[in-house]
C-alpha cells in the first residue's frame, strides 16, 4: 500500500476483545494500523456535552435527542480527524470502527481511492454501506469495486477513507453538532465535503458476532420517546432526501 495512508481503529478501553478481533483480521489481510482510543460516552460530564452538543438546534432540526453513545461516537471521529491533521505526514486517513472485518486484502482498492482523493477537493469515501448505494459511477477501483456518487450518502460510519481537506472542513463544520455523525455527513451542502461510496463493500459489519455495538450503546429509551421518534422520523428523512436532491441539481 502506498505511503501516507494512515489506518486507525476506533476502540473503547473497555472493549479489548474487539481490538483482539481487529488485530487478527487486519494482520490476516496485511494491513498495518494504530488504535485510536474512543471517547467513552459514559465518562462525559454535562459540561463536556454542553460544549459540543447543540440542544437547541437538535430540537429544531432533528427528530430525536442524541443519546450519549451517539455523542461519544461523534467525538471519537472528530478526535480521529484532528490527530490525522496533527500528524503532518499522513495524506489519507482510513477510519475503522471495531466491529468490521475485511474479507480480502484491500490495499489495491485503497490505493485507487487514494489516487482519486489526491485530485479531489474535500472528499470522504465510505467503504461500507448497510444498504446498496446506487449512483453515478466515477471510476473503477479494481478487484470488482467501483467508486459511486450517491444522491444521498448512506448512513453508518463503520469504515471510511478521507483526505486532509475533508478532515479540515469536517472539524470546522462540526465544532458543535445536533445530529448523529452519519446523518451530519449527509449534509454535503453545508460541510462542503463530497461523500462517495466504494461498492461493493470493502468490509463486513460483524457487531452481532461481537455482542452488539458499543460506540452508540445507550440505555433503553422510554416508550413515549420511542413513539415520538418514530412519528417524526419519516418527516425528517423525507426532508433530508429533498435537500439532497436540490443539492444534486445545483452541483
Amino acid at each position: 500500500m502506498r505511503p501516507g495512508i494512515q489506518v486507525r481503529v476506533v476502540n473503547l478501553d473497555r472493549s479489548p476483545q474487539r481490538l483482539e478481533a481487529m488485530v487478527t483480521n487486519l494482520a490476516g489481510v496485511g494491513l498495518a494500523f494504530a488504535r485510536l482510543p474512543a471517547v467513552d460516552a459514559g465518562a462525559l460530564d454535562p459540561g463536556d456535552i454542553a460544549g459540543v452538543y447543540d440542544l437547541e438546534a437538535n430540537r429544531r432540526a432533528y427528530f430525536a435527542p442524541l443519546k450519549r453513545g451517539e455523542i461519544g461516537c461523534f467525538l471519537s471521529h472528530r478526535k480521529a480527524w484532528a490527530e490525522f491533521l496533527a500528524s503532518g505526514q499522513a495524506t489519507h486517513l482510513v477510519i475503522l470502527e471495531d466491529d468490521v472485518a475485511f474479507s480480502s486484502p484491500p490495499q489495491v482498492v485503497l490505493d485507487a481511492i487514494a489516487e482519486y482523493l489526491d485530485a479531489a477537493g474535500p472528499c470522504m469515501v465510505k467503504l461500507y454501506a448497510r444498504h446498496h448505494a446506487s449512483g453515478r459511477t466515477l471510476r473503477d477501483l479494481g478487484q470488482g469495486h467501483r467508486l459511486v456518487r450517491p444522491t444521498l450518502a448512506p448512513l453508518g460510519t463503520q469504515a471510511q477513507m478521507l483526505n486532509r481537506a475533508a478532515a479540515h472542513r469536517l472539524l470546522q463544520a462540526t465544532a458543535r453538532f445536533y445530529e448523529p455523525i452519519d446523518v451530519a455527513l449527509q449534509r454535503t451542502w453545508d460541510t462542503g465535503v463530497d461523500i462517495l461510496v466504494a461498492t461493493p463493500d470493502l468490509v463486513l459489519e460483524i457487531s452481532d458476532q461481537l455482542g452488539g455495538t458499543t460506540l452508540r450503546a445507550a440505555r433503553r429509551e422510554p416508550l413515549a420517546g420511542r413513539l415520538l421518534r418514530e412519528v417524526r422520523r419519516p418527516w425528517f428523512r423525507g426532508r433530508r432526501r429533498w435537500q439532497a436532491w436540490m443539492a444534486a441539481l445545483r452541483r
